[in-house]
């Protein structure tokens, strides 16, 4: 992942973020889509083969009802109670016949004795008669109430065989005999015809041990090894079971070729993309091209390279930034020269430092022996008579040792930045450092009349509190210098960050410092007063890096500078443990 380009990483999040994701979606919403359609062909299938088991079975209830009504007919009760003579079975066959050609779906009815035993048959039979022992056992084995029907498959002639009892008209409840109706299968299946699904199908009637009752087959043929969806739905009043059979082809093919378009679509989006992609990333890296090359030419020294891009907003922009910082660099490189030399002259001056204390110390000692000299009797009576020269002999002795004592503290300040003392951190109360501080500068804030706000609960902190109490010092100082006398204040005060990190602030009312002098403020001898050293905030910041303690500055001409002391790690309020 490095080692590629930008335009390729460009390329990679493109299609990470952007065509994975639309691939993704598009397979998502086209797989529900399908998966409807396919529920939609499925639920109405169902509907049209179930409509069709309720209609075959509504067509079964109404023959059974019309041959259970017609078996009550007084004609039928009466005919096994009279002598049964050539003219009385004739004209019972003739009513028989009447019925059956009026209905004209019975292929055959008898009227049959309890025990099987047939009284008459229409229509006759010329040849072997093949009902005769299928009546007699199903009739002297098939259970019967009335009213009920009984429905047996008769398979040597493929019909249905519906039974109805007859009773007696005298006794309702006395049965008397069977009235037999021979339905062919093909006649009870002809509702069938009406399944019109738009496909060629397969119907096939199973009885409740799923044998096959009757099959039927498709218009056209299937071919071997198609898949075939099949859906069932149950015929109530008969037991049995439709089942309609669908080449899968036929019934999804729409929905198939739908996948196969949008594939075709959807990869055809991709490449167009990605295309796409190529081009604009090859349009965004060309001026980051140009930016690189100009960079290289910065890196061999040339600074006075400026880039040209003639892209976007967004890359004249960085091109801009770029050339800005290479003028920048080029006015900075004579700066950096110079705090190099500054810096050279630093690493001397703190080596030679202990050397130049050694003769301050004698030149201090003697100008302290001279003065104690001059302010005795006999050197004061040997200059009676010139008493101006004796005083000015005096202003030079204190003045060459209040010297040395500057210089002595320009050393210390020079050896303190070059090398401050090694931190020994621990942990404090930051709000008892900030009192001994106010302690020791308390008598000097008084008697200038400088005001004093402090808010500091209890912050535990991490540092050396020695040395934090001596950068609390050197602001002090500095703001005490800053505030004008009767009327300046300086508040203090000290909480948490969102981070947990204990802070300090030291602010004044002074008259601030100007923005573009803020960032020059830590360089050594750098100073806004006049008789200042510029080393003061310089070793301040010196300390504070050994200590891990940021400080950030905020200063507002004519309303005071304020400076915020962040400690590391998470501080603890009093109390805690």
């Amino acid at each position: 992942m490095d080692s590629l380009s930008l335009r390729y990483k460009l390329v990679l999040f493109f299609c990470l973020t952007g065509l994975l994701p639309l691939v993704f979606i598009s397979y998502y919403f086209l797989a529900a889509h399908t998966r409807s359609l396919e529920e939609t062909y499925t639920n109405q299938v169902n509907q049209i083969v179930g409509q069709a088991a309720a209609g075959m079975s509504q067509d079964y209830t109404k023959l059974a009802k019309d041959l259970s009504d017609h078996a009550a007919q007084p004609y039928l009760q009466l005919s096994f109670q009279q002598f049964p003579q050539s003219t009385r079975l004739l004209l019972l066959r003739e009513r028989l016949a009447l019925y059956r050609s009026s209905r004209n779906r019975f292929s055959r009815l008898s009227l049959c004795y309890t025990n099987g035993r047939r009284l008459v048959t229409t229509p006759l039979q010329a040849g072997p008669d093949t009902y005769t022992s299928f009546e007699r056992r199903i009739i002297s084995t098939l259970p019967f109430a009335k009213g009920a029907v009984r429905h047996v498959i008769f398979t040597r002639t493929r019909e249905l065989c519906l039974f109805i009892p007859v009773v007696s008209f005298r006794d309702p409840v006395r049965q008397v005999g069977v009235l037999a109706a021979y339905l062919p299968l093909s006649q009870l299946a002809a509702s069938l015809e009406t399944i019109d699904i738009g496909f060629d199908t397969i119907t096939i009637i199973r009885d409740k041990n799923t044998a096959v009752i009757s099959q039927s087959a498709p218009d056209s043929p299937v071919g071997p090894g198609a898949d075939i969806r099949w859906y069932r739905a149950q015929i109530p009043a008969l037991g049995w079971f439709l089942e309609v059979g669908v080449a899968t082809e036929d019934l999804f093919g729409d929905v198939a070729a739908l996948k196969r378009n949008s594939a075709v679509v959807i990869g055809a989006i991709l490449v167009c993309a990605l295309a796409i992609t190529f081009i604009f990333s090859r349009r965004f890296t060309a001026p980051l091209d140009a930016i690189i090359q100009g960079t290289h030419t910065y890196a061999t020294g040339d600074l006075t390279h400026r880039i040209r891009v003639t892209g976007g907003h967004e890359a004249q922009k960085l091109a801009q930034a770029f050339n800005a910082m290479a003028q920048e660099l080029d006015e900075r490189q004579g700066e950096l020269d110079q705090a190099v030399r500054l810096a050279s002259i630093g690493a001397m001056t703190a080596g030679l430092g202990h050397e130049i204390k050694n003769p301050l110390t004698g030149i201090k000692t003697s100008a302290q022996v001279i003065s104690k000299v001059m302010s005795q009797a006999p050197f004061k009576a040997a200059h009676a008579g010139d008493p101006k020269g004796l005083s000015d002999l005096c202003f030079l002795a204190e003045s060459i040792s209040s010297e040395a004592d500057r210089v002595t503290k320009i050393l210390n300040d020079l050896l303190k930045l070059g090398k401050p003392g090694k931190p020994n951190p621990v942990e404090f109360d930051l709000a008892q450092t900030v009192q001994k501080a106010l302690g020791l500068l308390g008598p000097r804030l008084d008697k200038k009349g400088i005001g004093r706000d402090v808010k500091v609960p209890g912050l535990g902190a991490w540092a050396d509190p020695d040395q934090i109490q001596q950068v609390l010092l050197n602001l002090l100082l500095n703001a005490m210098d800053a505030v004008p006398d009767h009327g300046g204040e300086i508040r203090i005060s000290g909480g948490f960050l969102e981070s947990g990190q204990p802070y300090l602030t030291v602010c004044d009312n002074g008259p601030g410092i100007p923005r573009d002098k803020i960032r020059h403020i830590f360089d050594p001898f750098f100073s806004l007063k006049k008789e200042g050293t510029g080393l003061g905030l310089a070793v301040v910041y010196s300390i504070l890096k050994q200590n891990q303690v940021r400080i950030a500055v905020d200063s507002r001409p004519g309303q005071g500078t304020e400076f915020t002391l962040i400690f590391p790690g998470p501080g603890k309020k009093e109390g805690e443990v």
